[in-house]
């Protein structure tokens, strides 16, 4: 009994670490993508055409989201 509850716990551990590699990964190519934007654009906002600015605010609640799943996730990992 011991044994199965303890690779249940290693294979649900295992999960939110892959979990949270994804999410990382995310979170970088969405800070990266924001960078080219603000890098073509003199690396101010103000001068984004209202497309650019748009994509840029999408880009930045979607990492700002990730950001936060990742928070979570290594919160729960770190107290279980």
């Amino acid at each position: 009994m011991l044994v199965e509850q303890a690779i249940e716990e290693t294979g649900d551990w295992k999960l939110k670490v892959d979990e949270w590699d994804e999410l990382v990964i995310t979170y970088e190519s969405l800070a990266h993508q924001i960078a080219c934007l603000l890098l073509a654009n003199g690396g101010i906002t103000r001068n984004m055409s209202d497309t650019d600015y748009m994509e840029y605010r999408q880009l930045a609640m979607r990492r700002d989201l990730v950001s936060h799943m990742i928070q979570v996730l290594e919160y729960n990992l770190l107290n279980e």
